[in-house]
Formats: structure tokens, C-alpha cells, sequence
């Protein structure tokens, strides 16, 4: 959900990656971020999203102009944990269907999403929905190789 005053946003974690949070009340299970600016764009709110949906009782609020730095420092970090060295990763695609996943780095995963699912032979309970509501199925592959 976009505010354009304040401009709040979400991001929720992949489907089996969730974070931990420590607030007031102890600790918390996360499944995403809410990110909002202050009205004089001065300063950005984090704020854990818990498993169940609801805004955790805790935040980190960055100042604006610190932003450059800190996204710098984590894009840092993503950067360590993939290898330098890394082959790319290959989806074979036959008929229409994802047939092979190769070349994930082992503790990665990669998760298709299939919008292709009107007669598709599986419930609708099989079926997840992204953030616009539309329905697709998953498929994940897991780093298997060096």
C-alpha cells in the first residue's frame, strides 16, 4: 500500500524466510517490513511485520539523508554471500513448463511463480496469491551445486 505522503510501503519476506525481531514484549517471528517517511521527509520508519500480519512493537527510524549509507552497507552484505565466482542460473522451460533449475549456488532457492494455472489440474488451496491478488502456483528449487 503506497501513501504518496508519507509513502508507506511493505515488503514481505518469500514463503519460508521469515526474520526475527526483539521488541518491548520479547521476540517476535517476522514475515516483513512496513516503511514509512516522516511528513518533512526527514526520517524513515521500519517496522516489523509479524507472521500474523500485524505491525510488531518495534522500529528503527534512519534519518533520510543517512539512506545512501545504509542501503550501501546491506547491498555490502548481499554481496559477500553470493560468490564472485557464481555460474548463472539456468530455467529450462519445455511446453510451457518449468522442467529444470540449475546452476543455484547450494543455500540459495529459487522460487518460480506460474501465472498459468486457469485449468490447471490442482485446488485453488494449492495456489498462492500475489500482492495484486492474482493466483499462481510455486514451484522451489534449492541450491544444490558449488
Amino acid at each position: 500500500m503506497r501513501d504518496s505522503i508519507t509513502y508507506t510501503d511493505d515488503v514481505i519476506f518469500a514463503p519460508g524466510h521469515e526474520g526475527v525481531a526483539t521488541g518491548r514484549n520479547g521476540t517476535m517471528r517476522v514475515s516483513g517490513l512496513r516503511a514509512w517517511r516522516s511528513l518533512d521527509r526527514s526520517m524513515v520508519t521500519l517496522e516489523p511485520r509479524t507472521s500474523r500480519g500485524l505491525i510488531g512493537n518495534c522500529r528503527i527510524v534512519v534519518p533520510t539523508a543517512e539512506l545512501p549509507r545504509v542501503i550501501a552497507m546491506l547491498a555490502g552484505m548481499l554481496d559477500a554471500a553470493v560468490p564472485a565466482t557464481a555460474t548463472p542460473i539456468v530455467v529450462t522451460v519445455e511446453g510451457g513448463a518449468v522442467q529444470d533449475v540449475s546452476g543455484i549456488p547450494r543455500g540459495l532457492t529459487v522460487q518460480i511463480h506460474d501465472y498459468d494455472v486457469d485449468g490447471a489440474d490442482c485446488d485453488e488451496g494449492d495456489l498462492d496469491r500475489d500482492a495484486d491478488g492474482s493466483l499462481f502456483a510455486t514451484d522451489t528449487y534449492e541450491g544444490r551445486e558449488d
